[in-house]
């Protein structure tokens, strides 16, 4: 569990380890289908301070972002 704190002491937002199973159907469908066979390094639930949620996996050095119901919105590099 990890927390983004602002200077003022106001969450900015939470970060949650999840399963894969846990994540929306269409995150797990686009991760199966680009990264077949990778090693997932961790998966996440992220929350922010308007209670936004966003899900986020890591995998090849790189962090895919999607929204609430799974549509892949960005790619991070680490």
């Amino acid at each position: 569990y990890s927390v983004l704190i602002d200077a003022s002491g106001n969450i900015l937002e939470t970060e949650v380890e999840i399963k894969m199973e846990k994540l929306p159907a269409d995150a797990i469908a686009y991760v199966s289908k680009n990264y077949a066979g990778q090693k997932i390094k961790e998966v996440a639930k992220i929350t922010d301070s308007r209670g936004v949620v966003t899900y986020e996996v890591e995998v090849k050095g790189k962090d895919l972002i999607f929204d609430n119901s799974g549509k892949f919105l960005k790619e991070v590099k680490d």
